[in-house]
C-alpha cells in the first residue's frame, strides 16, 4: 500500500512538472517548425554519441544506400537503421521552445547531457544535436542545436537513436549478397570439397568432384538461406591468431564461399568450434564481416550440404511440352511416337510399328514418369556396364526436345525393390524404384489412342439412348431447339429438361476407355449381340456417332465398349452406363 501511494506521488508530481514547464518556461514556439533542414540523401557521415558512457560510434556512407559503420570498428551497417535515423531527423519538429536560461537549470540536464548527434552533409557543413534527458513522461527529450544553442522539446527517440549500441547499428547478416548475381559456390569440409556453376537462370552443374547436375531448389534454398543468415551475437571485433585457434577459425571445420558476377573475389563464410556457453551455437567469420560472431547451428541445416544433397536426384532434365519425338525400345520391339499439331490441339501419333493415333493422356504420364525419375543411390564410377546391364539395356527410351536427343537406359535389378539406370548424359550409374520398368515398357496396344468418342457439344443436334430395364427395351431421343434448349422427341414430346440434357453431353462428347481389349471377333462375352446400352449422336457436317456398350468384363465393375470412331473392343468403368441411364431416365418424367 505505501509503495502504491509513492508511485501515484511521484505520478502527480511528473504530470505537475510538465506542466510548469508547459505554462511557464517556454518561449515562442513555432507551430510545425523542423529542427534540422536537411536532405538524408546528402549525409556522408553520422557520428553517435553516448555521453553518459562516453562511447562513439561513427558511420559513413558507403554507396548510394549503403552505409559503414568505420569506428570503433569497421564493419557493415544496417542500412535500415541508418535510414531511419536519418529520416526521423529530417522530420523531427519543435515541440516547444525553452528560455534560454533552460540551458543553466539543473531539472533539464543540458549541463550533463546524455546524448549527441552530428551529421556531415555533402559539401562539408556540419550539424550538432545535443539531447541532454528525457521528459518525466519519456515521450520527449530536452536539446539544442550546437550552432544555435536554443533548448528546445524534441521527439525522445533521437536521444533513444543517439544511445544506440554497436550490436543495435552494425549489419547483423554475416554474408549480404544477391543470390541471382552468384555465378559460382563453393563448400568446403575437411574430407570434400565441392564446387558448383551456374549454367543459366536457376539450372547448376557440380564440376567437383564429379561433373553432374545440380538439384536447382536445393541450391536455391542453400543461397537464399546464406544470404540471410544472420550473426545471433557479435564476440571479438579484432581477433588474434591465437583467439582464432581458440575459436576454430584458423582451420574452419566448415566454409562457404559465392562469387558474384563480375568480382574476382568471394564472399565466404567460415564455421569454426561450437560455443563454450552455449553448445547450440558455433563460432563464425566472414570476408563480409570480419568480427567473430555466434550462428545458431540449426541456421546450418539447408547451407551445410554434401554431394548427395546437392547433386540432382533426376536422371533427365526436360520440359515434357517441348518433347517432339519418342522411342521406345525393350524386348525385340521398336515402338516410334511423333507429336503433330491439330488445329489448336497437339496430338501423338504413334509412327513405328504401325500408324495410328496415340492417346495424349498415356504418352504424357509416360512423359512425366521419366521426368520424375530420381536415383535412389549413386554409383559415382562404374567398372563396366556388363555388370549393371546396361550393356544390353532391358529398356531404353529416347526422346527428342529440338535438336536435343536424351537417352534412359534400364538395366538389370539391383534389389527386389530396384534397378540400375543410366543416360547418356553422364557416366554414372544409379538405382531407381524398379516400377519404372512397367511406366516404360509400354506395347503398341497399351499407346494406342482410348478416346473412342469426342464431339463438340455444340455441333450436336440429336441424341437417341436406348438400353435395357429388367429385361425391357427403354428408349429416350432429345433434339436441339436452340443454342440451349432441347425438346423430347421420344416416345413423348415435351420440354427436356436442362440439367439432364447437360449431363448427358457432358458424358458422351468425350469417352476416354480405360484400355483396349482388341479387335472385335463376335465373342458373345462382349455382350454385343444385346448391348446393355446404345447412344447414338447425330452431329452437324459429319456422320452419327453411335456408342455400344455391352456386357460386364467377368468379375469386376467394367464393362465393354465399341464405337463408330474407333475399331476394337475397350473397357471402361461401370459409371458411364449407370450415369446414362440415370440422366435418361431423368428425361422420361
Amino acid at each position: 500500500m505505501h509503495r502504491m501511494r509513492g508511485t501515484f506521488i511521484l505520478a502527480i508530481i511528473a504530470v505537475l512538472l510538465g506542466l510548469w514547464i508547459f505554462l511557464f518556461e517556454r518561449g515562442p514556439a513555432p507551430e510545425g517548425k523542423l529542427l534540422l533542414s536537411i536532405d538524408p540523401n546528402k549525409v556522408e557521415k553520422v557520428e553517435l554519441q553516448n555521453l553518459k558512457e562516453r562511447k562513439t560510434i561513427v558511420l559513413r556512407r558507403a554507396g548510394k544506400e549503403t552505409w559503414r559503420i568505420i569506428s570503433p570498428v569497421s564493419t557493415p551497417a544496417n542500412n535500415d537503421t541508418v535510414k531511419s535515423i536519418l529520416d526521423r531527423l529530417k522530420r523531427v519538429k519543435i515541440e516547444l521552445s525553452l528560455k534560454e536560461d533552460a540551458l543553466k537549470r539543473k531539472e533539464f540536464g543540458f549541463g550533463n547531457p546524455e546524448g549527441a548527434i552530428s551529421i556531415e552533409l555533402r559539401g562539408g557543413r556540419r550539424y550538432r544535436l545535443v539531447l541532454a534527458k528525457k521528459t518525466p513522461d519519456t515521450l520527449y527529450a530536452y536539446a539544442y542545436r550546437e550552432d544555435k544553442r536554443k533548448p528546445v522539446v524534441v521527439d525522445s527517440m533521437l536521444l533513444d537513436d543517439a544511445l544506440k549500441s554497436l550490436d543495435d547499428l552494425r549489419e547483423k547478416r554475416v554474408a549480404k549478397f544477391d543470390k541471382e548475381k552468384v555465378e559460382r559456390l563453393a563448400l568446403q569440409y575437411a574430407d570434400e570439397e565441392l564446387l558448383c556453376e551456374r549454367t543459366s537462370g536457376d539450372k547448376w552443374r557440380i564440376v567437383k568432384p564429379i561433373r553432374t547436375n545440380a538439384d536447382e531448389s536445393t541450391i536455391g534454398t542453400l543461397l537464399d538461406k546464406l544470404s540471410t543468415l544472420e550473426a545471433s551475437k557479435f564476440i571479438d571485433d579484432k581477433p588474434t591468431e591465437e583467439a582464432l585457434k581458440k575459436y576454430g577459425l584458423q582451420k574452419p571445420s566448415f566454409s562457404v564461399t559465392v562469387w558474384l558476377k563480375g568480382r574476382k573475389k568471394g564472399i565466404r563464410l567460415s564455421i569454426g568450434n561450437k560455443s563454450e556457453e552455449d553448445a547450440s551455437k558455433l563460432y563464425a567469420r566472414s570476408s563480409y564481416v570480419p568480427s567473430v560472431f555466434l550462428i545458431d547451428e540449426k541456421n546450418l541445416s539447408d547451407i551445410k550440404k554434401r554431394l548427395n544433397d546437392l547433386r540432382s536426384k533426376r536422371l533427365l532434365a526436360f520440359e515434357t511440352g517441348k518433347v517432339d519425338n519418342l522411342r521406345l525400345i525393350h524386348g525385340g520391339k521398336e515402338i516410334e511416337l511423333e507429336r503433330k499439331k491439330q488445329g489448336e490441339r497437339d496430338e501423338w501419333m504413334i509412327t513405328k510399328p504401325v500408324k495410328m493415333r496415340a492417346d495424349n493422356t498415356t504418352v504424357t504420364n509416360l512423359l512425366w514418369d521419366v521426368h520424375d525419375l530420381e536415383a535412389q543411390r549413386f554409383v559415382d564410377n562404374p567398372k563396366g556396364l556388363e555388370e549393371y546391364g546396361l550393356d544390353k539395356p532391358q529398356v531404353t527410351v529416347e526422346l527428342s526436345e529440338g535438336k536435343r536427343t536424351l537417352k534412359l537406359f534400364i538395366g538389370k535389378a539391383a534389389s527386389d525393390k530396384t534397378v540400375y539406370a543410366k543416360t547418356n548424359e553422364q557416366e554414372v550409374v544409379c538405382e531407381v524404384p524398379r516400377d519404372i520398368l512397367e511406366k516404360v515398357r509400354k506395347d503398341v496396344n497399351d499407346l494406342r489412342n482410348l478416346e473412342i468418342v469426342r464431339f463438340e457439344r455444340d455441333d450436336a443436334t440429336e441424341v437417341a439412348i436406348e438400353w435395357l430395364e429388367d429385361g425391357k427395351k427403354k428408349q429416350v431421343c432429345i433434339e436441339r431447339r436452340g443454342k440451349d434448349e432441347w425438346d423430347v422427341v421420344k416416345p413423348k414430346r415435351k420440354k427436356a429438361d436442362s440439367v439432364s440434357v447437360s449431363n448427358i453431353l457432358w458424358t458422351l462428347e468425350q469417352v476416354r476407355a480405360e484400355k483396349y481389349v482388341g479387335e472385335e471377333t463376335g465373342d458373345k462375352k462382349f455382350g454385343f449381340e444385346k448391348p446393355q446400352l446404345v447412344a447414338t449422336v447425330k452431329l452437324k457436317g459429319r456422320s452419327p456417332i453411335k456408342l455400344i456398350i455391352g456386357a460386364y468384363e467377368e468379375g469386376k465393375n467394367n464393362v465393354y465398349l465399341k464405337s463408330s470412331e474407333v475399331k476394337g473392343v475397350y473397357l471402361k468403368s461401370d459409371y458411364i452406363l449407370e450415369d446414362l441411364k440415370r440422366y435418361a431416365k431423368e428425361l422420361l418424367k
